[in-house]
C-alpha cells in the first residue's frame, strides 16, 4: 500500500504568475500549511484558468 501526500493544484492567470514571485510563494504556502496543521506539502502545481473540472457542491 502507497503513502498518503498532500499535493495542491491552483488555478492561477498568467498575468498574476508575472508580477510574483513564484518560489517565494510555494514556501510561504507550504510553511502556512505545515504551521496550522503540521501536514508536509508534497507537491504544488499552479496551472492555467479552467484547467480543472468544475464539480458541483456537495451537501448532505
Amino acid at each position: 500500500m502507497g503513502e498518503e501526500k498532500l499535493v495542491i493544484a491552483q488555478e492561477i492567470k498568467r498575468s498574476y504568475r508575472n508580477c510574483i514571485d513564484i518560489d517565494e510563494l510555494v514556501e510561504t504556502i507550504r510553511w502556512r500549511i505545515f504551521a496550522e496543521h503540521f501536514v508536509d506539502v508534497y507537491a504544488i502545481a499552479f496551472l492555467q484558468p479552467g484547467s480543472l473540472p468544475k464539480i458541483s457542491n456537495y451537501q448532505q
